[in-house]
């Protein structure tokens, strides 16, 4: 594979329970950034 082709990973579905402040700041974070709640949760998940 070259070095510089694109992988890309396919996506699947998780289901949590997080604790509703958690809930609340994402969602804040989402409209502050101007973005998806999906995108602040998957860069927390990163961090």
């Amino acid at each position: 594979m070259p070095k510089n082709q694109i992988v890309e990973i396919p996506e699947v579905n998780l289901c949590i329970k997080v604790p509703k402040n958690l809930r609340q700041h994402w969602s804040a974070e989402a409209k502050r950034q101007g973005t998806t709640l999906k995108a602040v949760i998957s860069q927390a998940l990163e961090d």
